[in-house]
């Protein structure tokens, strides 16, 4: 086992060595010629003693994409302290008005003062002896509120709610809009948030034009939290780079599961003591960006036992889908549960979450029940569920049911009415799987959270199971299409 850990950790310190080269390759290009000046190498020019981290370089590769006109809907969550703000809010607008004198950048905070910081840093850069560009201030509008260009360009700051109307933006870039709990627990304050970004904000934007929302998660019901929401009911799509402090399956960054995201800042034993400090609830939203509320909560973590699985999964094995509502739109999730039915549990083996359109859903679904040969492949009775269910019913011999959820009570009712069988401890979630920490987050998080499709499918899940746990069969209480 020693050996597996010392092999472990010299592969880690071997990756740090050549993230680390490759960083100060990049810094060396600076005022050769051989390559643009990028973000990381302006900061590195401009702020010489800036502790560039793994976490700072994924932040910049996605400023620079925004930049470009690759990415323009930018999502970045990431904890309090970790250096988000110094390369978004001040060395990016700098970076990027040195690069495009002629275009506007929008700058918002929760509060003026704030916002108003940022933009004096950022117009500071353009008076510095290392500032590489050929962009000027122009000398008849350079206070903190706004400051232009001499080609015409410029940036405005305000905070939340403050007054940007009859200004336009190629580049809208909104830094920690809530400033405390108070304000983001607060309806009042949220809808107002939420109402100035899409009546105000939203609609500075010129055509082509970038919106880059950089903050730390206090709430499920947040700014980023309404727009996942949102994009999950059709609307616009986001790209989202979360940086939780203590890595989880699948990082972004390829930490393994526990590792810290800036150690030489805060290392995992010091993140271990915050959390101790502060409690599970602010920790999941402010360090780990995956907000839950305990006022709200219905279903809570000790309700969750985990466990090895065993080798070969105890049988029957059944599937649950809850498919996406249309197969004409890619936005919405569809989720499939594949549980295994024991004595006095309900174990999850498996959980496949994707958005794809209804060809790639079928093609998906064929091949899961390959894999793992259920007993009954049950799906959800709506839209493409029901498509779905068709389909394969005429198609094979395979045992489709569906299962309708209504008669069960709105998804309230449904998780209240599963919640007694999850108390008792008969949810078995595996010890470690890429799924878990996203299938846990939007369970805690029911009803404010994001998503709630694979609530959606849990409850199926454990309704259908208890009802065949209790009566060892599955005919009358679903119907079997003929």
């Amino acid at each position: 086992m020693a050996a597996t850990s010392d092999t472990s950790n010299c592969s880690r310190r071997l990756a740090d060595v050549i993230w680390q080269r490759e960083i100060e390759f990049a810094l060396r290009q600076v005022g050769t010629g051989t390559e643009p000046l990028g973000l990381l190498a302006f900061t590195q020019r401009t702020y010489p003693t800036y502790e560039i981290a793994r976490h700072h370089q994924a932040l910049a590769e996605k400023l620079e994409s925004v930049e470009r006109g690759e990415i323009l809907r930018l999502l970045v969550t990431c904890p309090p302290r970790h250096g988000k703000s110094e390369l978004a809010s001040v060395r990016f607008p700098a970076w990027f008005l040195g690069r495009h004198p002629n275009k506007r950048v929008i700058l918002v905070s929760y509060g003026a003062e704030l916002a108003y910081t940022f933009s004096r840093r950022a117009r500071e850069l353009f008076g510095q002896p290392e500032w590489p560009f050929g962009a000027k201030l122009a000398g008849d509008l350079t206070s903190v509120s706004r400051w232009d260009t001499t080609e015409g360009g410029g940036l405005v700051a305000a905070g939340v709610g403050g007054p940007i109307t009859g200004q336009g933006a190629n580049c809208l870039l909104i830094d920690d809009p809530c400033k405390n709990w108070e304000e983001a627990a607060s309806v009042a304050v949220s809808q107002s948030a939420w109402e100035w970004f899409q009546s105000t904000a939203r609609t500075r934007l010129q055509p082509g034009a970038a919106i880059v929302v950089c903050m730390t998660r206090w709430h499920p019901d947040d700014l980023v939290g309404r727009l996942l929401r949102a994009e999950a009911d059709g609307g616009e799509r986001w790209e989202h780079l979360r940086l939780p402090a203590l890595a989880e399956a699948d990082d972004p960054l390829g930490r393994t599961p526990g590792e810290a995201l800036w150690p030489t800042w805060y290392s995992a034993e010091a993140l271990a003591e915050t959390r101790l400090a502060i409690g599970e609830q602010y920790f999941g939203g402010l360090y780990q960006q995956t907000p839950v509320l305990d006022t709200a909560r219905l279903l809570k973590p000790e309700y969750f036992r985990s466990e090895r699985p065993p080798e070969t999964p105890v049988r029957p094995i059944y599937q649950f889908w809850d498919t996406a509502f249309t197969d004409k739109t890619s936005a919405d999730w569809s989720v499939c549960g594949t549980w295994s039915l024991e004595k006095n549990s309900f174990r999850l083996l498996d959980v496949w979450r994707g958005r794809v359109t209804y060809p790639d859903l079928k093609a998906e679904a064929a091949r899961l029940y390959q894999q793992w040969k259920p007993a009954a492949m049950v799906i959800e009775a709506k839209a493409s569920g029901l498509v779905l269910a068709q389909e394969f019913q005429r198609d094979t011999r395979w045992p489709v049911l569906v299962f309708h959820p209504d008669r069960w009570g709105d998804k309230v009712a449904r998780v209240h009415a599963c919640t007694p069988v999850m108390a008792a401890g008969r949810v078995v979630l595996p010890e470690s799987a890429p799924w878990k920490a996203e299938y846990l987050a939007e369970l805690l998080g029911f009803p404010r959270a994001a998503h709630d499709d694979q609530v959606d499918m849990t409850t199926m899940a454990l309704i259908s199971l208890s009802l065949t746990a209790q009566e060892q069969g599955w005919i009358g209480e679903f119907e079997v299409m003929a």
